[in-house]
């Protein structure tokens, strides 16, 4: 999606309606720098537009979950409650969690209560290697 929102041609395949929702896309990606702001703040709330998957974000979102806060993934994002201290918070949450170790899977996925039911592409959450398949993360 954000080489969609980065690039500049049309697809052929749209029609008017969606050349006109994705001029529209585009501007409030420049208009709200997401490029290199990688969080919008949405009152109560902050979403966190990671532009790295949904298995990535469920990952992070157990991360996070970890140091306290109260956070969704919710497909493309992952909504992060605001602490007191705000958006700084959350930041400061994914900082530690890049730099500290990593947790058990079982203490990590502690609060999870639909591992069961989620397809995971066949993989599935519950198994071993899970973990320790790399996560292409975007710099």
């Amino acid at each position: 999606m954000k080489q969609l929102f980065e690039a500049s041609d049309v697809p052929a395949f749209l029609d008017e309606a969606a050349r006109r929702f994705l001029a529209e896309a585009r501007a409030n990606y420049v208009e709200r720098n997401l490029a290199n702001d990688f969080t919008v703040d949405q009152g109560r709330e902050a979403v966190l537009l990671t532009w790295i998957g949904k298995a990535a974000n469920e990952a992070l979102d157990c991360l996070v979950r970890r140091r306290g806060l109260s956070a969704n993934a919710a497909g493309a994002d992952i909504k992060v409650m605001k602490a007191e201290s705000g958006i700084e918070a959350i930041i400061d949450a994914l900082i530690d969690a890049a730099v500290d170790e990593l947790q058990p899977l079982d203490m990590l996925l502690a609060d999870v209560r639909n591992l069961q039911c989620e397809k995971w592409n066949g993989t599935g959450l519950w198994s071993m290697d899970f973990c320790a398949r790399p996560m292409q993360v975007c710099t």
